[in-house]
């Protein structure tokens, strides 16, 4: 059984491996690779703490089985543009590989869902990788709706 619990600025580093290992994985997804990965793990510890210094509530909780990190969720509570009223946004989710498909992610999503509720906050959105589609079936299974799409269109030459 997995334990959930905050994580505080002292373990921030530990949440900061296992998200480049996130990005790993979403880059393999869309077949992409850093020209330059010492300057992309560097920049994306710098982006990391950068956002997780902004001002706002938010929460990191970690997962941990058998006292491993098993994964963790970043949820903050923002202001949503179209309607002006406070959303619960999960920042970033991630599970790692042995872990997965364990209740982890569930147990996680559900701490986030809790943390919301007590700040009065009673809508919660993410955003998926259109690849991932584990995730896709997790979130969908608990209650999640398509509410927008993003597109993108590549327009280097």
């Amino acid at each position: 059984m997995e334990q959930i619990q905050e994580i505080g600025p002292d373990r921030l580093n530990e949440v900061i491996e296992m998200d480049l290992e996130c990005d790993h994985e979403i880059m393999r997804l869309n077949g992409a690779r850093p020209r330059d990965m010492k300057r992309f793990v560097r920049e994306h510890r710098k982006s990391f703490l950068s956002a997780y210094q902004r001002p706002g509530e938010q929460r990191i909780y970690a997962a941990s089985v058998d006292d491993r990190l098993a994964g963790f969720i970043w949820v903050k509570i923002e202001s949503e543009m179209e309607e002006m009223v406070p959303i619960g946004f999960i920042y970033s989710i991630f599970v790692r590989k042995g872990f997965r498909r364990n209740g982890v992610g569930t147990s996680l999503i559900r701490k986030a869902e809790d943390y919301c509720r007590t700040r009065g906050v009673d809508r919660l959105e993410l955003i998926v990788n259109a690849r991932n589609s584990k995730a896709f079936e997790l979130y969908r299974r608990m209650g999640f709706k398509t509410r927008r799409y993003t597109l993108e269109k590549n327009i280097a030459n």
